[in-house]
């Protein structure tokens, strides 16, 4: 992440000051990369009102590092088009990266609902499923903000709950009580595992989710009223949901809804193993830009409900509850998923 930061920092100060790159610019580089790493970091040390404001800081300021990196990008690509001068490029680059990082805090903080009908062959009653993924609870994300998304999920009432991993950021040892408002739902919670709980430890998520009446589902198949669940963790190896419910065997001729943290792009495969549906998260829906555009690209699972070639397996990706990194959105927004079998 340092050397990152130092590189990203070098290149933007060879843009906006377009001046070869010196040995006062280097320093400077580096300081604020040291800065920003330290930022991120210091709630490790120890949970206080003043680590987490400021990580919230080196946060914000990673996320608008990053929007420079990405305007400069593009007005570099402007220059050899239109003769622009070093002071319109660091203008325009402040200029924009500052009105989309505003723009993204405050539109993260709004959450949308996301309804999606899905039609489910051999289903016996009609079910509503709230699809909670990437909480990233932490030290921007606390139990007030568990509190909203509670209060959100009462208003829908839907048959069962599921949070398909990252229900942790990773980044601050987390309060006893932090999940405790889940306790107020009257109707089950499901949960698997994502990438970020292996950050903070996983016999610590299992510790905090034992306060709770969330069920966590690992590497298995869970009998429910209204058909299975598959649980799996979640792994980096890009082929382990599908080697996973190839191991499971879920039945033929029943609902099989898979919870897996991440998208996988073989529905076809999957439908081959008998699963109805399949709700992930992880990509945040790329978040901020650039990185939503990878939407469009097609059999890339973003966001959004997508379908095997014959329709009867279908994948919803959420693009999550919290934000990783910056507490920004830009083309995409912060969502609970409402999904109702049909």
């Amino acid at each position: 992440l340092t050397v990152g930061s130092f590189l990203g920092h070098i290149f933007l100060l060879s843009v906006v000051i377009n001046e070869v790159i010196y040995l006062g610019s280097a320093r400077l580089a580096l300081a604020l990369s040291i800065v920003l790493v330290c930022g991120l970091f210091l709630p490790a040390l120890g949970e206080s009102a003043f680590t987490k404001f400021i990580y919230y800081l080196a946060a914000v300021y990673l996320g608008f590092l990053a929007q420079m990196f990405v305007w400069s990008l593009i007005i570099l690509l402007a220059k050899l088009l239109l003769p622009i001068s070093s002071l319109v490029t660091l203008c325009a680059d402040l200029s924009i990266s500052l009105v989309v990082c505003i723009y993204g805090i405050f539109h993260a903080q709004d959450m949308k609902i996301i309804n999606v009908q899905v039609p489910i062959a051999g289903l016996s009653r009609e079910t509503t499923i709230a699809h909670l993924t990437d909480l990233h609870l932490g030290p921007i994300y606390d139990k007030t903000f568990v509190k909203k998304v509670v209060n959100q999920i009462i208003q829908i009432n839907p048959s069962f709950v599921v949070i398909t991993g990252d229900l942790f950021d990773g980044s601050m040892a987390m309060a006893n009580d932090i999940l405790t408002p889940f306790n107020d739902l009257t109707m089950p919670i499901y949960f698997v595992l994502g990438n970020h709980e292996s950050m903070y430890g996983i016999s610590e998520v299992l510790r905090l989710i034992q306060r709770t009446k969330i069920v966590v589902i690992r590497n298995s198949i869970l009998k429910i009223p209204q058909g299975n669940l598959i649980g799996i963790d979640f792994s980096y190896m890009p082929n382990h949901v599908l080697d996973q419910v190839q191991l499971l065997q879920p039945p033929k001729n029943e609902v099989n809804i898979l919870l897996y943290h991440a998208p996988y792009r073989n529905l076809n495969l999957l439908e081959a193993n008998n699963i109805s549906i399949f709700l992930a998260g992880h990509t945040h829906g790329g978040q901020m830009f650039p990185m939503p555009l990878l939407g469009f690209i097609p059999k890339v699972f973003l966001s959004g409900l997508h379908s095997s070639i014959s329709g009867k397996t279908h994948i919803f990706v959420s693009s999550g509850v919290g934000t990783a990194g910056p507490p920004m959105r830009a083309m995409t927004s912060s969502m609970i998923g409402v999904i109702t079998l049909m």
